[in-house]
């Protein structure tokens, strides 16, 4: 039913299967993630990269590597996300690569993933992203720290919980429960 599903003319139905196929935990679902990349829906190829970077082999996909060139900017930045969790030392130019995007959020993502690859001199640029003006920039760059785990972090969420954009006082909120950060809860 799943993977009939995945060809569906429907966007929200596409969107599901992938959903759906994210929760099953074998390598044998990669082809149909790596068809997802060609789907004419960024929300949807951006599921189709989800899956694959939820396990080794779909992260070595030669199919995921080349989607970093993907047009819409959400699904490069999933790209790079999943790079960066590959540990794989080949990725790196690919990786640096995205640190030139256009677009912040494929940026913020490359500085991650670099961090992620031992690159630990990308905190700087990753700071300086959770400090923008921009909240957008500002709420990524956090949730980013979020995710890498950085304690390094800690102080620009705290400042955060005050900015006036209710997605950046979230982002700084979410990022503090996920390292663990008891003492912020009064804050929060």
């Amino acid at each position: 039913f799943i993977v009939v599903m995945v060809k569906d003319m429907r966007e929200q139905m596409r969107g599901a299967a992938y959903t759906a196929l994210k929760e099953v935990d074998s390598d044998d679902v990669i082809p149909y993630f790596e068809d997802g990349l060609s789907d004419g829906s960024g929300p949807v190829r951006v599921l189709a990269v989800e899956g694959l970077g939820r396990s080794e082999a779909g992260r070595k996909s030669a199919k995921l590597r080349t989607a970093i060139e993907d047009q819409a900017g959400s699904v490069k930045a999933r790209v790079v996300k999943a790079l960066g969790k590959t540990g794989d030392p080949g990725v790196l130019p690919l990786v640096e690569s995205a640190t030139k995007d256009e677009l912040s959020t494929v940026r913020i993502a490359a500085y991650g993933a670099l961090i992620r690859l031992g690159k630990k001199e990308s905190w700087t640029q990753l700071q300086q992203a959770a400090e923008s003006l921009n909240p957008e920039d500002r709420a990524d760059a956090i949730r980013t720290i979020a995710e890498l785990n950085d304690q390094r972090g800690v102080p620009i969420m705290v400042e955060s919980l005050n900015y006036k954009q209710p997605s950046v006082r979230g982002a700084a909120a979410r990022g503090l429960g996920q390292l663990g950060r008891k003492e912020a809860r009064e804050k929060i």
